[in-house]
């Protein structure tokens, strides 16, 4: 039982070391987290946009979304991995702001307010991918912040566009 134990106590803290990757930088390893947090909530929140919304171009926007930010968070979690260090694989619905302010809407609330959020949520994550981009150490987890942000600009672009022609019609 003792040597159970004793496995199961190595083998935890060999993770923590291996989550620790020692040549990341501090900024570098909390950019990865928050944007594989960032990434997975905005997927989470194109899916139930799919789900949810009652125009079709939200519907349409909101799967686009789906695809590159799940896209997005598999070439994160492969740099994260190729870097020696782990991201979050899951985020809590529950705690989650966003998801909570959207989970109570239907229809055309539901619509107006997705795409309030979104922006909102694209700002965000565009200041914390540019500000990696300037200030990360790692080449290549800048590169990735690099790589990400003209989607990023095109996303917030499509949005504030949508959310002006949801204010005409």
């Amino acid at each position: 039982m003792d040597l159970a134990k004793t496995i199961v106590g190595v083998a935890f803290v060999t993770a923590i070391a291996f989550a620790q990757s020692p040549h990341l930088s501090r900024v570098d390893r909390l950019f990865l987290a928050s944007a594989a947090d960032d990434e997975m909530t905005e997927a989470h929140l194109g899916q139930m946009a799919e789900a949810k919304a009652e125009k079709s171009s939200v519907k349409d926007f909101a799967a686009k979304l789906d695809r590159e930010q799940t896209q997005a968070y598999a070439s994160l979690t492969t740099l994260a991995a190729k870097e020696g260090t782990a991201v979050p694989k899951g985020i809590d619905l529950r705690r989650n702001k966003p998801v909570g302010e959207l989970a109570r809407l239907k229809g055309s609330r539901f619509d107006g307010e997705f795409l309030r959020v979104e922006v909102r949520e694209n700002r965000a994550a565009l200041a914390l991918f540019k500000r990696e981009a300037r200030y990360g150490r790692d080449t290549e987890v800048k590169a990735y912040a690099v790589k990400e942000i003209p989607t990023l600009e095109e996303q917030l672009r499509s949005t504030e566009a949508l959310m002006k022609s949801q204010k005409r019609g």
